[in-house]
Protein backbone atom coordinates (compact mmCIF):
# COMPACT_ATOMS: atom_id res chain seq x y z
CA UNK A 1 0.00 0.00 0.00
CA UNK A 2 2.99 2.48 0.65
CA UNK A 3 4.47 1.85 -2.83
CA UNK A 4 0.93 2.19 -4.31
CA UNK A 5 0.67 5.67 -2.49
CA UNK A 6 4.09 6.86 -2.99
CA UNK A 7 3.45 5.97 -6.93
CA UNK A 8 0.40 7.73 -6.83
CA UNK A 9 1.85 10.70 -5.31
CA UNK A 10 4.73 10.74 -8.05
CA UNK A 11 2.46 10.41 -11.02
CA UNK A 12 0.06 13.27 -9.15
CA UNK A 13 3.72 16.04 -8.94
CA UNK A 14 4.43 14.60 -12.66
CA UNK A 15 0.92 15.56 -13.74
CA UNK A 16 1.09 18.28 -12.38
CA UNK A 17 4.42 19.21 -13.43
CA UNK A 18 3.44 19.14 -17.18
CA UNK A 19 0.51 21.23 -16.07
CA UNK A 20 2.60 23.85 -15.00
CA UNK A 21 5.45 23.84 -17.43
CA UNK A 22 3.79 25.61 -20.40
CA UNK A 23 2.95 28.92 -17.32
CA UNK A 24 5.98 28.12 -15.52
CA UNK A 25 7.06 32.06 -15.17
CA UNK A 26 3.89 32.51 -13.27
CA UNK A 27 4.85 29.89 -10.79
CA UNK A 28 7.86 31.43 -10.25
CA UNK A 29 7.04 34.79 -9.52
CA UNK A 30 5.11 33.45 -7.19
CA UNK A 31 7.47 31.75 -5.79
CA UNK A 32 9.76 34.72 -5.86
CA UNK A 33 7.27 36.75 -3.94
CA UNK A 34 6.75 33.65 -1.47
CA UNK A 35 10.56 33.99 -0.26
CA UNK A 36 10.45 38.03 -0.56
CA UNK A 37 7.83 37.35 2.00
CA UNK A 38 9.72 34.85 4.31
CA UNK A 39 12.28 37.24 4.68
CA UNK A 40 10.23 40.27 5.44
CA UNK A 41 8.95 38.33 8.33
CA UNK A 42 12.19 37.58 9.65
CA UNK A 43 13.24 41.12 9.60
CA UNK A 44 9.64 41.84 11.10
CA UNK A 45 10.41 40.01 14.06
CA UNK A 46 14.13 41.12 14.35
CA UNK A 47 12.33 44.87 14.11
CA UNK A 48 10.18 43.67 16.87
CA UNK A 49 12.77 42.70 18.92
CA UNK A 50 14.36 45.84 18.52
CA UNK A 51 11.23 48.30 19.00
CA UNK A 52 10.47 46.60 22.17
CA UNK A 53 14.21 46.51 23.57
CA UNK A 54 14.92 50.09 22.51
CA UNK A 55 10.99 50.85 24.39
CA UNK A 56 12.35 49.34 27.46
CA UNK A 57 15.63 51.40 27.63
CA UNK A 58 14.52 54.44 26.26
CA UNK A 59 16.40 54.79 23.22
CA UNK A 60 14.34 57.20 21.23
CA UNK A 61 16.89 57.10 18.12
CA UNK A 62 16.28 53.46 17.76
CA UNK A 63 12.08 53.79 18.11
CA UNK A 64 12.36 56.19 15.28
CA UNK A 65 14.17 54.03 13.20
CA UNK A 66 12.29 50.46 14.11
CA UNK A 67 8.96 52.49 13.52
CA UNK A 68 10.10 54.08 10.09
CA UNK A 69 11.70 50.29 9.26
CA UNK A 70 8.45 48.84 10.20
CA UNK A 71 6.44 51.44 7.80
CA UNK A 72 8.79 50.39 4.52
CA UNK A 73 8.22 46.39 5.48
CA UNK A 74 4.47 46.81 5.66
CA UNK A 75 4.08 48.48 2.55
CA UNK A 76 6.85 45.56 0.89
CA UNK A 77 5.10 43.04 2.37
CA UNK A 78 1.23 44.03 1.04
CA UNK A 79 2.93 44.68 -2.42
CA UNK A 80 4.67 41.22 -2.60
CA UNK A 81 1.50 39.63 -1.55
CA UNK A 82 -0.50 41.21 -4.12
CA UNK A 83 1.92 39.46 -7.13
CA UNK A 84 2.01 36.32 -5.42
CA UNK A 85 -1.84 35.87 -5.37
CA UNK A 86 -2.16 37.67 -8.90
CA UNK A 87 0.69 35.29 -10.20
CA UNK A 88 -1.47 32.13 -8.56
CA UNK A 89 -4.48 33.46 -9.81
CA UNK A 90 -2.67 33.64 -13.33
CA UNK A 91 -1.08 30.50 -12.45
CA UNK A 92 -4.67 28.41 -11.77
CA UNK A 93 -6.78 30.23 -14.59
CA UNK A 94 -4.00 29.52 -17.60
CA UNK A 95 -3.39 25.78 -16.31
CA UNK A 96 -7.09 25.34 -15.91
CA UNK A 97 -7.74 26.60 -19.31
CA UNK A 98 -5.13 24.20 -21.19
CA UNK A 99 -6.79 21.55 -18.94
CA UNK A 100 -10.39 21.64 -20.01
CA UNK A 101 -9.17 21.93 -23.71
CA UNK A 102 -7.51 18.85 -23.23
CA UNK A 103 -9.75 17.03 -21.98
CA UNK A 104 -12.50 18.00 -24.45
CA UNK A 105 -10.07 17.55 -27.72
CA UNK A 106 -9.81 13.78 -25.93
CA UNK A 107 -13.72 13.00 -25.78
CA UNK A 108 -14.14 14.64 -29.70
CA UNK A 109 -11.18 12.29 -30.87
CA UNK A 110 -11.36 9.72 -28.05
CA UNK A 111 -12.14 5.92 -30.19
CA UNK A 112 -15.60 5.60 -29.71
CA UNK A 113 -15.19 2.27 -28.03
CA UNK A 114 -13.21 4.27 -25.37
CA UNK A 115 -15.97 6.40 -25.27
CA UNK A 116 -18.93 3.59 -24.98
CA UNK A 117 -17.17 2.57 -21.71
CA UNK A 118 -17.70 5.63 -19.68
CA UNK A 119 -19.99 7.21 -18.07
CA UNK A 120 -21.73 10.81 -19.10
CA UNK A 121 -21.59 11.31 -15.06
CA UNK A 122 -18.02 10.39 -14.44
CA UNK A 123 -17.59 13.16 -17.67
CA UNK A 124 -19.23 15.72 -16.27
CA UNK A 125 -17.68 15.66 -12.85
CA UNK A 126 -14.11 15.41 -14.52
CA UNK A 127 -14.69 18.09 -16.46
CA UNK A 128 -16.47 20.76 -14.19
CA UNK A 129 -15.28 19.42 -10.57
CA UNK A 130 -12.14 17.76 -11.32
CA UNK A 131 -10.68 20.05 -12.89
CA UNK A 132 -11.84 23.14 -10.53
CA UNK A 133 -10.11 20.59 -7.68
CA UNK A 134 -7.13 20.57 -9.52
CA UNK A 135 -7.25 24.54 -10.38
CA UNK A 136 -8.00 25.42 -6.62
CA UNK A 137 -4.47 23.45 -5.43
CA UNK A 138 -2.48 25.15 -8.33
CA UNK A 139 -3.87 28.30 -6.88
CA UNK A 140 -3.50 27.99 -3.34
CA UNK A 141 -2.19 24.99 -1.50
CA UNK A 142 0.47 24.52 -3.95
CA UNK A 143 2.35 27.66 -3.67
CA UNK A 144 1.22 28.35 -0.01
CA UNK A 145 3.20 25.04 0.78
CA UNK A 146 5.94 26.14 -0.71
CA UNK A 147 6.26 29.59 1.19
CA UNK A 148 4.69 28.06 4.20
CA UNK A 149 8.12 25.48 3.96
CA UNK A 150 10.22 28.91 3.18
CA UNK A 151 9.04 30.45 6.10
CA UNK A 152 9.18 27.52 9.02
CA UNK A 153 13.06 26.96 7.60
CA UNK A 154 14.22 30.33 7.87
CA UNK A 155 12.98 31.09 11.35
CA UNK A 156 13.84 27.86 12.34
CA UNK A 157 17.45 28.62 11.16
CA UNK A 158 17.19 32.06 12.83
CA UNK A 159 15.67 30.66 16.21
CA UNK A 160 18.79 27.83 16.09
CA UNK A 161 20.99 30.91 15.71
CA UNK A 162 19.72 32.26 18.63
CA UNK A 163 19.24 29.54 21.29
CA UNK A 164 19.71 25.45 19.73
CA UNK A 165 18.60 24.19 23.10
CA UNK A 166 15.68 26.74 23.23
CA UNK A 167 15.21 25.55 19.50
CA UNK A 168 15.29 21.41 20.20
CA UNK A 169 13.41 21.93 23.83
CA UNK A 170 10.21 23.95 21.85
CA UNK A 171 9.65 21.21 19.13
CA UNK A 172 10.47 17.91 20.96
CA UNK A 173 6.68 17.33 20.49
CA UNK A 174 6.22 18.29 17.02
CA UNK A 175 7.40 14.88 15.26
CA UNK A 176 4.58 13.08 17.43
CA UNK A 177 1.95 15.75 16.64
CA UNK A 178 2.72 15.44 12.56
CA UNK A 179 2.83 11.65 13.13
CA UNK A 180 -0.93 11.60 14.42
CA UNK A 181 -2.34 14.38 11.89
CA UNK A 182 -0.41 12.47 8.98
CA UNK A 183 -2.17 8.74 9.93
CA UNK A 184 -5.17 10.67 9.79
CA UNK A 185 -4.61 12.20 6.70
CA UNK A 186 -3.88 8.60 4.68
CA UNK A 187 -7.31 7.41 6.07
CA UNK A 188 -9.23 10.68 4.69
CA UNK A 189 -6.95 10.26 1.42
CA UNK A 190 -8.72 6.57 1.00
CA UNK A 191 -12.03 8.10 1.63
CA UNK A 192 -11.95 10.74 -0.81
CA UNK A 193 -11.22 7.98 -3.79
CA UNK A 194 -14.49 6.44 -2.97
CA UNK A 195 -16.62 9.21 -2.37
CA UNK A 196 -15.49 10.63 -6.21
CA UNK A 197 -16.23 7.39 -7.58
CA UNK A 198 -19.38 7.20 -5.91
CA UNK A 199 -20.52 10.85 -6.84
CA UNK A 200 -19.45 10.30 -10.58
CA UNK A 201 -21.90 6.97 -10.74
CA UNK A 202 -24.57 8.64 -8.97
CA UNK A 203 -24.04 11.39 -11.71
CA UNK A 204 -24.30 9.23 -14.42
CA UNK A 205 -27.57 8.13 -13.09
CA UNK A 206 -29.22 11.22 -12.58
CA UNK A 207 -28.23 12.09 -16.04
CA UNK A 208 -29.65 8.65 -17.58
CA UNK A 209 -33.23 9.92 -15.38
CA UNK A 210 -33.33 13.00 -17.04
CA UNK A 211 -33.07 11.51 -20.69
CA UNK A 212 -35.43 9.03 -19.75
CA UNK A 213 -38.16 11.04 -18.42
CA UNK A 214 -40.73 9.73 -20.82
CA UNK A 215 -39.70 5.84 -20.33
CA UNK A 216 -39.96 6.13 -16.44
CA UNK A 217 -43.17 7.57 -16.80
CA UNK A 218 -44.59 5.15 -19.35
CA UNK A 219 -43.82 2.34 -17.58
CA UNK A 220 -44.43 3.81 -14.03
CA UNK A 221 -40.73 3.39 -12.44
CA UNK A 222 -40.69 6.20 -10.43
CA UNK A 223 -40.61 4.48 -7.21
CA UNK A 224 -38.18 1.95 -7.74
CA UNK A 225 -35.80 4.41 -9.70
CA UNK A 226 -35.77 6.56 -6.41
CA UNK A 227 -35.18 4.00 -4.03
CA UNK A 228 -32.25 3.34 -5.90
CA UNK A 229 -31.34 6.75 -6.45
CA UNK A 230 -31.93 7.19 -2.80
CA UNK A 231 -29.64 4.70 -1.65
CA UNK A 232 -26.96 5.76 -3.99
CA UNK A 233 -26.78 9.11 -1.89
CA UNK A 234 -27.63 7.39 0.83
CA UNK A 235 -24.01 5.78 0.63
CA UNK A 236 -21.98 8.64 -0.22
CA UNK A 237 -23.53 10.62 2.70
CA UNK A 238 -22.18 7.20 4.93
CA UNK A 239 -18.92 8.21 3.20
CA UNK A 240 -18.96 11.76 3.69
CA UNK A 241 -20.03 11.19 7.78
CA UNK A 242 -16.70 8.96 7.75
CA UNK A 243 -14.43 12.01 6.37
CA UNK A 244 -16.28 14.27 8.69
CA UNK A 245 -15.38 12.10 11.60
CA UNK A 246 -11.98 11.59 10.62
CA UNK A 247 -11.32 15.59 9.77
CA UNK A 248 -13.29 16.50 13.41
CA UNK A 249 -9.91 14.13 14.82
CA UNK A 250 -7.87 16.18 12.64
CA UNK A 251 -8.72 19.48 14.55
CA UNK A 252 -7.86 18.57 18.33
CA UNK A 253 -4.27 16.78 16.84
CA UNK A 254 -3.59 19.74 14.69
CA UNK A 255 -4.39 22.05 18.29
CA UNK A 256 -2.34 19.94 19.78
CA UNK A 257 0.87 20.40 17.75
CA UNK A 258 0.38 24.39 17.79
CA UNK A 259 -0.29 24.69 21.17
CA UNK A 260 2.13 22.51 23.16
CA UNK A 261 5.55 24.07 21.65
CA UNK A 262 3.92 27.40 22.40
CA UNK A 263 3.59 26.36 26.15
CA UNK A 264 7.27 24.76 26.27
CA UNK A 265 8.75 27.57 24.56
CA UNK A 266 6.89 30.46 26.82
CA UNK A 267 8.03 28.50 29.81
CA UNK A 268 11.48 27.60 28.95
CA UNK A 269 12.25 30.95 27.44
CA UNK A 270 10.68 32.90 30.51
CA UNK A 271 13.28 30.91 32.62
CA UNK A 272 15.79 32.43 29.86
CA UNK A 273 14.30 36.11 30.83
CA UNK A 274 14.41 35.80 34.50
CA UNK A 275 18.52 34.33 34.38
CA UNK A 276 18.57 37.46 32.22
CA UNK A 277 20.07 35.25 29.37
CA UNK A 278 17.48 36.52 26.58
CA UNK A 279 15.84 39.87 26.87
CA UNK A 280 12.20 40.07 26.15
CA UNK A 281 12.49 42.16 23.27
CA UNK A 282 13.69 38.56 21.95
CA UNK A 283 11.36 36.49 23.74
CA UNK A 284 8.24 37.90 22.11
CA UNK A 285 9.97 38.49 18.53
CA UNK A 286 10.73 34.51 18.21
CA UNK A 287 7.61 34.27 19.91
CA UNK A 288 5.83 35.58 16.97
CA UNK A 289 8.47 33.34 14.53
CA UNK A 290 6.90 30.61 16.33
CA UNK A 291 3.67 30.91 14.19
CA UNK A 292 5.91 30.39 11.03
CA UNK A 293 7.42 27.51 12.69
CA UNK A 294 4.35 25.86 13.81
CA UNK A 295 2.14 26.98 11.26
CA UNK A 296 3.48 24.96 8.14
CA UNK A 297 3.24 22.08 10.90
CA UNK A 298 -0.58 22.72 11.47
CA UNK A 299 -1.09 23.74 7.98
CA UNK A 300 1.00 20.93 6.37
CA UNK A 301 -1.66 18.32 6.84
CA UNK A 302 -4.52 20.29 5.52
CA UNK A 303 -2.24 21.10 2.66
CA UNK A 304 -1.87 17.60 2.01
CA UNK A 305 -5.75 16.80 2.66
CA UNK A 306 -5.94 19.28 -0.06
CA UNK A 307 -3.33 17.77 -2.71
CA UNK A 308 -5.26 14.26 -1.63
CA UNK A 309 -8.89 15.65 -2.92
CA UNK A 310 -6.61 16.72 -5.85
CA UNK A 311 -4.89 13.57 -6.17
CA UNK A 312 -8.39 11.85 -6.52
CA UNK A 313 -9.36 14.33 -9.44
CA UNK A 314 -6.17 13.57 -11.35
CA UNK A 315 -7.04 9.82 -11.27
CA UNK A 316 -10.48 10.41 -13.40
CA UNK A 317 -8.90 13.14 -15.49
CA UNK A 318 -5.93 10.15 -16.60
CA UNK A 319 -8.47 7.68 -16.93
CA UNK A 320 -9.65 10.52 -19.97
CA UNK A 321 -5.97 11.08 -20.76
CA UNK A 322 -5.40 7.16 -21.25
CA UNK A 323 -8.24 6.91 -23.69
CA UNK A 324 -6.77 5.93 -27.42
CA UNK A 325 -7.29 8.74 -29.90
CA UNK A 326 -8.24 8.58 -33.50
CA UNK A 327 -7.60 11.16 -36.08
CA UNK A 328 -10.75 12.69 -37.41
CA UNK A 329 -10.91 14.89 -40.82
CA UNK A 330 -13.55 16.90 -42.27
CA UNK A 331 -13.62 17.29 -45.47
CA UNK A 332 -15.50 19.51 -47.48
CA UNK A 333 -15.93 17.65 -50.89
CA UNK A 334 -15.20 14.36 -51.92
CA UNK A 335 -12.39 15.69 -53.76
CA UNK A 336 -10.56 16.82 -50.60
CA UNK A 337 -11.17 13.68 -48.67
CA UNK A 338 -9.35 11.62 -51.32
CA UNK A 339 -6.32 13.48 -51.50
CA UNK A 340 -6.46 13.66 -47.57
CA UNK A 341 -7.13 9.76 -47.14
CA UNK A 342 -4.56 9.39 -49.71
CA UNK A 343 -1.96 11.71 -47.62
CA UNK A 344 -3.23 9.84 -44.63
CA UNK A 345 -1.77 6.56 -45.94
CA UNK A 346 1.49 7.56 -46.83
CA UNK A 347 1.86 9.10 -43.19
CA UNK A 348 1.18 5.06 -41.93
CA UNK A 349 3.95 3.58 -40.28
CA UNK A 350 5.10 1.22 -43.05
CA UNK A 351 1.74 -0.88 -42.62
CA UNK A 352 -0.28 -0.66 -40.55
CA UNK A 353 -4.48 0.40 -41.15
CA UNK A 354 -7.17 -0.24 -39.07
CA UNK A 355 -5.16 -2.17 -36.69
CA UNK A 356 -4.58 -5.23 -39.52
CA UNK A 357 -0.66 -6.00 -41.09
CA UNK A 358 -1.05 -5.60 -44.56
CA UNK A 359 1.83 -6.55 -46.66
CA UNK A 360 2.50 -4.42 -49.16
CA UNK A 361 0.51 -5.60 -51.96
CA UNK A 362 -2.89 -5.03 -50.14
CA UNK A 363 -1.50 -1.56 -48.98
CA UNK A 364 -1.17 -0.66 -52.49
CA UNK A 365 -4.87 -2.24 -53.12
CA UNK A 366 -6.04 0.39 -50.42
CA UNK A 367 -4.18 3.32 -52.53
CA UNK A 368 -5.94 2.36 -55.84
CA UNK A 369 -9.21 1.91 -54.61
CA UNK A 370 -9.07 5.60 -53.30
CA UNK A 371 -7.28 7.22 -55.93
CA UNK A 372 -9.66 5.32 -58.63
CA UNK A 373 -12.78 7.87 -57.70
CA UNK A 374 -15.26 5.28 -58.05
CA UNK A 375 -17.38 4.56 -54.83
CA UNK A 376 -15.86 1.05 -54.00
CA UNK A 377 -16.46 -1.20 -50.59
CA UNK A 378 -14.77 -4.86 -49.91
CA UNK A 379 -14.85 -6.33 -46.94
CA UNK A 380 -12.80 -9.58 -46.13
CA UNK A 381 -13.11 -12.11 -43.72
CA UNK A 382 -14.86 -9.43 -41.72
CA UNK A 383 -14.98 -10.92 -37.55
CA UNK A 384 -15.84 -8.41 -34.44
CA UNK A 385 -17.39 -8.81 -31.35
CA UNK A 386 -17.57 -6.54 -27.92
CA UNK A 387 -15.21 -7.16 -25.48
CA UNK A 388 -14.44 -10.37 -26.32
CA UNK A 389 -18.04 -11.45 -26.13
CA UNK A 390 -20.09 -14.00 -29.00
CA UNK A 391 -18.64 -12.60 -31.90
CA UNK A 392 -21.78 -10.35 -33.58
CA UNK A 393 -19.76 -10.67 -37.19
CA UNK A 394 -18.63 -13.83 -38.42
CA UNK A 395 -16.71 -13.88 -41.18
CA UNK A 396 -18.49 -11.73 -43.36
CA UNK A 397 -17.22 -11.08 -47.02
CA UNK A 398 -18.34 -9.12 -49.76
CA UNK A 399 -17.58 -6.40 -52.23
CA UNK A 400 -19.25 -3.41 -54.64
CA UNK A 401 -18.32 -1.62 -56.95
CA UNK A 402 -20.13 1.65 -58.63
CA UNK A 403 -23.65 3.91 -56.89
CA UNK A 404 -26.61 1.99 -56.17
CA UNK A 405 -28.29 0.95 -52.93
CA UNK A 406 -27.07 -2.21 -50.85
CA UNK A 407 -29.66 -3.57 -48.25
CA UNK A 408 -28.24 -4.97 -45.10
CA UNK A 409 -30.93 -7.23 -43.94
CA UNK A 410 -31.52 -9.63 -40.74
CA UNK A 411 -32.83 -10.34 -37.52
CA UNK A 412 -33.08 -8.37 -34.44
CA UNK A 413 -29.12 -9.05 -33.32
CA UNK A 414 -28.04 -9.94 -36.54
CA UNK A 415 -25.58 -7.54 -36.56
CA UNK A 416 -26.56 -4.79 -39.04
CA UNK A 417 -26.06 -1.66 -36.96
CA UNK A 418 -23.13 -3.53 -35.94
CA UNK A 419 -22.24 -3.12 -39.31
CA UNK A 420 -22.66 0.46 -40.04
CA UNK A 421 -20.43 1.40 -37.10
CA UNK A 422 -17.49 -0.69 -38.29
CA UNK A 423 -17.80 0.70 -41.89
CA UNK A 424 -18.39 4.13 -40.40
CA UNK A 425 -15.15 3.96 -38.29
CA UNK A 426 -17.01 3.63 -35.03
CA UNK A 427 -15.50 0.39 -33.95
CA UNK A 428 -12.29 -1.57 -35.73
CA UNK A 429 -12.97 -4.64 -36.62
CA UNK A 430 -10.73 -7.88 -34.05
CA UNK A 431 -9.67 -9.31 -37.60
CA UNK A 432 -10.05 -9.17 -41.36
CA UNK A 433 -10.12 -6.28 -43.62
CA UNK A 434 -12.46 -3.60 -44.42
CA UNK A 435 -11.56 -0.96 -47.88
CA UNK A 436 -13.59 2.07 -48.22
CA UNK A 437 -12.90 4.38 -51.40
CA UNK A 438 -14.07 7.08 -49.40
CA UNK A 439 -15.26 9.04 -46.94
CA UNK A 440 -19.00 8.32 -45.41
CA UNK A 441 -21.90 10.29 -43.97
CA UNK A 442 -23.73 8.78 -41.65
CA UNK A 443 -27.71 8.51 -39.91
CA UNK A 444 -27.87 6.53 -37.00
CA UNK A 445 -31.26 5.46 -35.73
CA UNK A 446 -30.88 8.05 -32.55
CA UNK A 447 -29.70 11.45 -34.05
CA UNK A 448 -28.31 14.03 -31.38
CA UNK A 449 -29.71 17.40 -31.85
CA UNK A 450 -27.56 20.55 -30.23
CA UNK A 451 -28.97 23.49 -28.70
CA UNK A 452 -28.95 25.59 -31.29
CA UNK A 453 -31.08 26.60 -34.60
CA UNK A 454 -32.40 23.98 -36.76
CA UNK A 455 -30.43 25.73 -39.31
CA UNK A 456 -27.16 25.37 -37.43
CA UNK A 457 -27.65 22.23 -36.76
CA UNK A 458 -27.52 21.34 -40.37
CA UNK A 459 -25.02 23.49 -41.69
CA UNK A 460 -22.56 21.98 -38.90
CA UNK A 461 -22.51 19.14 -41.35
CA UNK A 462 -20.61 21.37 -43.98
CA UNK A 463 -19.72 24.91 -42.48
CA UNK A 464 -18.74 25.94 -46.13
CA UNK A 465 -22.40 25.59 -47.20
CA UNK A 466 -24.48 28.68 -48.62
CA UNK A 467 -27.66 29.33 -46.68
CA UNK A 468 -29.19 27.87 -49.97
CA UNK A 469 -27.53 24.53 -50.15
CA UNK A 470 -28.68 24.39 -46.60
CA UNK A 471 -32.62 25.01 -46.71
CA UNK A 472 -32.34 22.82 -49.68
CA UNK A 473 -31.28 20.05 -48.06
CA UNK A 474 -34.19 20.87 -45.21
CA UNK A 475 -36.44 20.72 -47.83
CA UNK A 476 -35.07 17.46 -49.25
CA UNK A 477 -35.14 15.72 -46.11
CA UNK A 478 -38.87 16.28 -45.36
CA UNK A 479 -38.58 19.09 -42.71
CA UNK A 480 -40.89 21.21 -44.45
CA UNK A 481 -43.12 20.59 -41.77
CA UNK A 482 -41.26 20.87 -38.53
CA UNK A 483 -40.08 24.13 -40.54
CA UNK A 484 -43.52 25.85 -40.50
CA UNK A 485 -44.47 24.85 -37.21
CA UNK A 486 -41.40 26.60 -35.99
CA UNK A 487 -41.61 30.19 -34.56
CA UNK A 488 -39.22 31.76 -36.12
CA UNK A 489 -38.76 28.96 -38.86
CA UNK A 490 -34.97 27.48 -39.61
CA UNK A 491 -33.48 29.93 -37.72
CA UNK A 492 -35.64 28.83 -34.61
CA UNK A 493 -33.89 27.29 -31.80
CA UNK A 494 -34.52 23.73 -31.23
CA UNK A 495 -32.80 21.10 -29.01
CA UNK A 496 -34.10 20.06 -25.12
CA UNK A 497 -35.12 22.58 -22.88
CA UNK A 498 -35.90 24.72 -26.19
CA UNK A 499 -37.75 22.82 -28.10
CA UNK A 500 -37.87 18.95 -28.00
CA UNK A 501 -38.07 17.14 -31.20
CA UNK A 502 -39.64 13.84 -32.15
CA UNK A 503 -37.80 10.82 -33.20
CA UNK A 504 -38.62 11.12 -36.83
CA UNK A 505 -37.64 14.44 -36.61
CA UNK A 506 -34.14 13.70 -35.58
CA UNK A 507 -33.81 11.28 -37.74
CA UNK A 508 -35.05 13.62 -40.90
CA UNK A 509 -32.40 16.32 -39.40
CA UNK A 510 -29.82 13.75 -39.66
CA UNK A 511 -30.62 12.84 -43.12
CA UNK A 512 -30.72 16.43 -43.85
CA UNK A 513 -27.06 16.43 -42.17
CA UNK A 514 -25.64 14.06 -44.63
CA UNK A 515 -27.47 15.41 -48.13
CA UNK A 516 -25.47 18.73 -46.87
CA UNK A 517 -21.97 17.25 -46.48
CA UNK A 518 -22.60 15.04 -50.02
CA UNK A 519 -20.50 12.42 -49.15
CA UNK A 520 -19.86 9.98 -51.81
CA UNK A 521 -20.63 7.30 -49.77
CA UNK A 522 -23.87 7.21 -46.92
CA UNK A 523 -24.18 4.92 -44.37
CA UNK A 524 -27.72 4.48 -42.93
CA UNK A 525 -29.32 2.84 -39.95
CA UNK A 526 -33.17 2.45 -40.30
CA UNK A 527 -33.31 5.83 -41.43
CA UNK A 528 -37.36 5.42 -41.41
CA UNK A 529 -37.97 4.05 -38.65
CA UNK A 530 -39.56 6.60 -36.59
CA UNK A 531 -41.32 8.26 -39.69
CA UNK A 532 -45.12 7.75 -41.02
CA UNK A 533 -45.62 6.40 -44.12
CA UNK A 534 -46.19 9.86 -46.30
CA UNK A 535 -43.00 10.96 -44.76
CA UNK A 536 -41.42 7.85 -45.23
CA UNK A 537 -42.26 8.13 -49.05
CA UNK A 538 -40.33 11.39 -49.05
CA UNK A 539 -37.33 10.11 -47.59
CA UNK A 540 -37.30 6.80 -49.59
CA UNK A 541 -37.81 9.46 -52.88
CA UNK A 542 -34.37 10.97 -51.58
CA UNK A 543 -32.63 7.74 -51.36
CA UNK A 544 -33.50 6.91 -54.53
CA UNK A 545 -32.78 9.93 -56.36
CA UNK A 546 -29.12 10.49 -54.49
CA UNK A 547 -28.30 6.94 -55.13
CA UNK A 548 -27.80 7.63 -58.76
CA UNK A 549 -24.75 9.44 -57.89
CA UNK A 550 -24.09 8.30 -54.63
CA UNK A 551 -23.28 4.49 -52.93
CA UNK A 552 -25.69 4.00 -50.28
CA UNK A 553 -26.32 1.26 -47.47
CA UNK A 554 -28.82 0.98 -45.55
CA UNK A 555 -29.37 -0.95 -42.45
CA UNK A 556 -32.98 -2.08 -43.04
CA UNK A 557 -35.59 -3.74 -41.14
CA UNK A 558 -38.48 -2.28 -42.90
CA UNK A 559 -39.79 -4.10 -46.22
CA UNK A 560 -39.98 -0.77 -48.26
CA UNK A 561 -36.07 0.36 -47.53
CA UNK A 562 -35.18 -3.34 -49.11
CA UNK A 563 -37.97 -3.45 -51.54
CA UNK A 564 -35.50 -0.47 -53.30
CA UNK A 565 -32.27 -1.68 -52.87
CA UNK A 566 -29.80 -2.65 -55.49
CA UNK A 567 -28.29 -5.61 -53.83
CA UNK A 568 -29.13 -7.53 -50.34
CA UNK A 569 -26.96 -8.53 -47.96
CA UNK A 570 -28.28 -10.87 -45.66
CA UNK A 571 -27.01 -11.29 -42.02
CA UNK A 572 -27.03 -14.21 -39.72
Amino acid sequence: MQKNNKLQYKSAFTFLTELIKPHKKWYLLASLASIVLAVSELIHAKLSQLLIDSSILGKINLIVISIFSFSIILILHAFFEYIKMLCSAKLSTSAGKDLKQKICHILLYAKYKDMANVQTGDILKTVNVDTENVCSFLEGSLIDLFSQLIMAFSALIYLLYINPRLAVVTFIYTPIGMFFTLTLNKKMKSLYIIEENKSGKALSFIEQLISQIPVIKSFVMEKQLRIRLYNMYRDIGNVQKDISVWNALMQPACSSTSYIPRIVYLIYAGKLVIENNMSIGTLIAVFELLNFIIGPTVYFPFLLNSFNKSIASINRIEKIYSMNLEEVKSCENSKLCVNSIIEKHKNLDNNVKNNILLDKSKYNQNIDIIKSGINKIELLNVNFSYDDNAKIIKSLSFSHEGNGIIALCGKSGSGKTTLIDLLSGLYNQNSGEIKLSSPCSVVTQDAYIFMDTLFKNIHMAKPSAASDEVISSIQLAGLDVLVEKLEFGHNSMIGDGVRALSGGEKQRVSLARAILSDAPIWLLDEPTSSLDIETEKIIIDVIKKKSCNHLIIIAAHRQSLIDIADRRIELV
